[in-house]
């Protein structure tokens, strides 16, 4: 299982910045832009029919099998200029609200894999005069009581 979640993460790295899995070279415009958009809608679909209510399971297996690896693919691609261009800023915003939730909802998660949320979303916020997520006031106050108690 080890074996097919780490090929897993290195397909999803690699399609969200448009290299061509496993072989290496860019893909076409074309085929990053519409790779992109189906990794992001695969990781946020809801499935709350097929799993008994259990919302963004695609999300939540990858959360748990590495939570480290899974927010550094994120952040590649979020330094990414292509990904920015084609991956909707509505779209980032709400990929983004949906990790907060998930991962703040749920009481699997441990602190430390919340703090890795935490730290990829304070980049994410600090990167002056880009507009790459928003989030809302009552969760980002969650956010700074996390870092203030486990200082």
């Amino acid at each position: 299982m080890t074996l097919i979640g780490n090929q897993a993460l290195v397909f999803i790295q690699t399609t969200l910045v448009g290299d061509i899995y496993p072989f290496g070279g860019r893909l076409s415009s074309d085929l990053a832009f519409f790779g992109r958009n189906e990794i992001v809608d695969f990781l946020s679909y809801l499935h709350p029919r097929r799993t008994g209510g259990l919302l963004y399971t695609n999300l939540r297996i990858l959360l748990h099998f590495n939570t480290r690896d899974f927010f550094n693919l994120l952040t590649m691609a979020f330094d990414n200029e292509e990904f920015l261009n084609d991956v909707d800023i509505l779209k980032r915003r709400a990929f983004c609200d949906i990790l907060l939730r998930v991962m703040v909802d749920d009481v699997q998660f441990s602190s430390h894999q919340i703090s890795i949320l935490f730290n990829f979303l304070s980049r994410q916020l600090a990167k002056a005069g880009q507009q790459h997520i928003f989030v809302q006031g009552m969760l980002f106050e969650q956010v700074k009581k996390f870092f203030f108690l486990f200082r």
